[in-house]
């Protein structure tokens, strides 16, 4: 029988932590996925701090709820966009866990 059920397909929910607190990281859409690829371009034509803000949150809110962004950094932020639409870490942070992970080993 010939049957796709894509609901088989759907991403596992991963998490993002910021200031110590965990946030759900939901698969994104393609909708998602284009208005967040999106975001920089977006970014060049708000006028005051509070518009960046809250495009940036309205725009990664429906992926990861609840998430301030008002406060992260540029490389946080394009860490986190990263992540969300490829599921690619920075190398640092990589680097990080497997000095965690060997650390941990040890013991």
């Amino acid at each position: 029988m010939n049957n796709l059920n894509l609901d088989e397909l759907v991403p596992e929910v991963k998490s993002i932590t910021l200031a110590g607190k965990d946030y759900d990281c939901y698969p994104p859409t393609i909708e998602q996925m284009l208005r967040i690829a999106d975001l920089e371009n977006k970014l060049k034509f708000v006028k005051t701090e509070n518009e960046a803000v809250d495009l940036i949150n309205n725009t990664l809110n429906p992926v990861v709820p609840d998430i301030d962004c008002s406060k992260i950094t540029k490389d946080q932020l394009l860490a986190l966009t990263s992540f969300i639409l490829s599921g690619t870490i920075p190398e640092r942070l990589k680097d990080k866990l497997g000095k965690k992970k060997q650390e941990s080993l040890r013991q």
